[in-house]
Parts: C-alpha cells; structure tokens; sequence
C-alpha cells in the first residue's frame, strides 16, 4: 500500500512539473492505410425567432458499403445557442470510400415546452450529401450539416426536413486561418470573416511545422518520418512535390524566407540549419556547430533579412544572416527561450522559464532591459509596433510597446493561452490554449472577445494567410 501511494504521489509531483507548452499529448491512434479521418460540425442557416431544442444521438455515414458510425458524443442542441456559431459535432476514422449519404438520430424534440416528438422516441434523418464525397486513404476532411430557419415549425412540421449537408468546398476567400492539429495529422482552415472551421487537409501522421507562401499560394509541411519537406497548392490542397532530405536530417521547425524562394529546416540532433531552394529542392547551405536549434523565425529587416534560432539548452538565441547563415549576435537568455517577435529596431524574446520578456537592441544585440510580465511567457507576436505575449500560466496576453520596459496592458483570455497569430486584414488575434481544443479570437482593438472556434484536437501552430 505503501508503494501505492508514493507512485501516486510520484505520477501528481510529474504532472505538476511540467513546463507550461510542453503539453503532455494523448496521441490519437493513428489512421490505418485504409481510413481516412472525418470532422463534422452544424451551422445554422438563417435566422430563428423560436428556441428549437433536441438531442442529437448518433451520426453515421453511407458510401458503398453498409452504414458506419462515426461514433460521436451524444450532445444536446440549441437553435438560438448556436445561431452565429459552428458545433462541433465530432471527429472519427472511417473507410476510405465515396460517401453519398449521411444519417443523424435525435430524440427530445421541442419548441419551449412543446414536444415535436414523443417522449422517449427517437427519429432517423437520412440526408443525401449535395455533392459526393471521396476519402481517399490518410486525407482528412469536413462535413457541414447546415439547419435552415423555419418560420412556424409547430404548424407545418418541416423540423424534419430543415436540415441538409455538404462535404467542404474550396476555399473562396482572399484570408485564410490556418491551424495545425499535429495528434490528428490534420490542418483546419478558417475563415476569418465569419469565424467557421471551412475545410481540412490531411497530413502525413509525423509532422513537424508548417509555412505559408502567400505570393505564390503555396503551403509547406514538414514530414518528420519521411524526411521531406512537402508543398501543396493552397487552394486545391493537392500535393504538389516532396523534397527528400538527407536521411541524416531529423526535422522540425520550419520557415519560409520573405519572397518564398527558400525554406529553412532546424535539425536539433546535428546541431544545424539547413536553407532549401524550395523549386529544386536543393540544399542551398547549411550552418551549425553547438547550436542546437529548436524553433525558426524569419525576421524581414531594411537592409538584409535576419533569421533568429531558439537554443534552450544552450540559453541562447542565435542571429543568422538569412543569405549566408553567417551568424551576426548571439544573445544571451537567463532561462528557456520560447518565443521571439521584431518591432522596429527592437527584439523581443520570451524566457519560459521565468515571468519575464528580454527588450534587445537590433543595431548592436545590447540587452536593453528584462520586462516582468507574468509566469513562463511562451509565445510572442508583433503587430507593427505593438508586441503581444502569451503569459501561458496565466489567462491573458500583455502588450508591449517598445522601447517602454512595462506592459501596457493586459488582455483576459478563456484559458491559458500559448500559440498566438495575428490577422492584420480582419484586426483579430486568434489563440490556441494549453489542453484547450479551441481558438479564442480577441479582437485587436478593443482587447475583447470574439468567441470561440471548437477543435476535434489541440491546436499546435496557427499561421496566417492574407491577401497583402
């Protein structure tokens, strides 16, 4: 007994220890080589002067086959609630194969305290799918489930008939939000006008980062396992190459350069960078030696592009010339550093380790001051000259606005928050949480919330892809 309970002791003391964004993932099983993944979500269409309510018990699919069962939580919905937002209604493997078909099972149907279905009954709705879907074996996509408005529902009985479904479409906006779900092998895009999950785009199951080219509409992702970096068409989401890499590479994070011609790979193991030529795949340059690089950060200047390297074991952030990954400053960091943003002349860096935020000079590395912003800031974002910190053990971001050594404020989130992108086109901040299957959306100038956008999976990287 007594070994008992010092190893549950032991499990609680290793839990609470964890460092605020290294979460401890609960890996979802893997896709066998003949499923694909599936997320459905219900949207409302219209507008509804009644309160519909029902019980949503189960949600299958129909292709060639007999019915599947994508095995949802049984969950309880709400007309009004859901008015403006998307449900998510759940995520599940299921066969590759071209659906037709999908089926929804309610139960407690009613308008206030009237019953459009009998107490204890339950009502099969087979809806035919507006255009086919095809899952081929390891994609990922989403199905809509749309509610159109009804007028009078209790006199004409069309409840039954007021829903309809739609496999996702191809993009149509200038704007994207683009999420990574690394447990799930899944990209979410989002529309930032309207705030809905609109698509998905499955991903080899080992993952690193991914980057966007916005002039060419190109979207990279870098497959661990496969030792690759992959490019896809932005818009129609098919695989257009994949650059093999050196089986000696073992890579993760990754940027792109400014005008999108080169993609920069950190390789932690062997102590190196690596620079791409992202048209021929070729291995431009390499720089290393006790570097130990974790995460890449390309940082536009005036005179000549800087790339930053994160080295947390080595306490050190290193400043490589993007051309020549000659190394310019190496600047010295307390703690861990975590996250790194550039306004004007001025660079910030986050030490997760602590409550503090380093102000560096850009002309000469000089550390220009530690600014205490709370415990184990993680992320940081610039927006021209406002710098934004997620304080990951506290629920809010701190603003920053160099070259001042005090937060000017603080914004109050739903949870604690670690990923941050900003939309500069739509003024929004959109933040992923720690445990958190959702993206909180701040809006930029008044610092308040805008809601919430529901996840099948933690949000890992958010980036943004915008028209300018």
């Amino acid at each position: 007994m007594k070994r008992l309970i010092c190893l549950f002791f032991f499990i609680l003391l290793t839990v609470s220890c964890n460092h605020a964004g290294e979460r401890v993932n609960v890996t979802q099983p893997a896709l066998s080589p003949d499923q694909a993944r599936i997320t459905v979500y219900l949207e409302t269409l219209g507008a509804s002067g009644v309160d519909l309510k029902f019980r949503l018990l189960s949600v299958a699919l129909k292709g060639s086959g007999p019915w599947q069962d994508l095995k949802f939580a049984k969950l309880r919905v709400s007309r009004l609630g859901l008015e403006k937002k998307q449900l998510l209604l759940g995520e599940a493997p299921v066969a590759a194969n071209l659906y037709t078909r999908l089926r929804i099972t309610v139960s407690e149907v009613k308008q206030g305290g009237d019953e459009l279905l009998a107490d204890g009954a339950e009502r099969q709705l087979e809806l035919t799918l507006t255009t086919p879907l095809e899952l081929t074996p390891e994609s990922s996509s989403c199905l809509f489930v749309e509610w159109h408005s009804l007028a009078s529902p209790l006199a004409n009985g069309d409840f039954f008939t007021s829903f309809a479904v739609r496999p996702q479409r191809r993009p149509q906006v200038a704007d994207l939000v683009t999420v990574l779900c690394r447990d799930l092998a899944t990209v979410y895009q989002i529309s930032p006008d309207r705030n809905r999950v609109i698509a998905a785009l499955g991903l080899p199951q080992k993952t690193g980062e991914i980057a966007f080219d916005s002039r060419r509409r190109r979207f990279y992702a870098v497959a661990t396992a496969d030792r690759a970096l992959l490019k896809y068409d932005a818009v129609t989401s098919r695989l257009l190459d994949s650059l093999a890499m050196p089986q000696t590479v073992a890579p993760k994070s990754l940027v792109l350069s400014r005008d999108g011609r080169y993609a920069y790979v950190s390789d932690t193991p062997a102590n190196r960078i690596i620079k791409i030529d992202v048209a021929s795949g070729y291995i431009e340059r390499e720089a290393g030696k006790h570097l130990r690089p974790g995460r890449l950060f390309y940082l536009p200047g005036l005179k000549s592009d800087l790339l930053a390297a994160l080295a947390p074991s080595e306490s050190a952030v290193y400043l490589l010339d993007a051309e020549s990954l000659k190394t310019r400053f190496v600047l010295p960091v307390n703690g861990r550093p975590a996250g790194i943003a550039r306004a004007q002349d001025y660079l910030y860096v986050s030490d997760l380790s602590s409550d503090k935020v380093a102000l560096y000079s850009l002309k000469n590395g000089r550390l220009i001051a530690l600014i205490r912003v709370g415990r184990a800031p993680l992320d940081l974002i610039a927006d021209n000259n406002r710098v934004y910190a997620s304080v990951s053990k506290e629920s809010y971001l701190a603003l920053l606005i160099p070259p001042q050594v005090t937060p000017t404020r603080r914004i109050r989130c739903r949870f604690r928050p670690e990923s941050l992108a900003i939309s500069r086109n739509w003024r929004k901040i959109y933040i992923a949480g720690r445990d958190a299957e959702q993206i909180e959306i701040i809006d930029l100038q008044a610092g308040t919330g805008l809601g919430l956008i529901p996840l099948p999976g933690h949000p890992d990287q958010i980036i943004l892809w915008e028209s300018r």
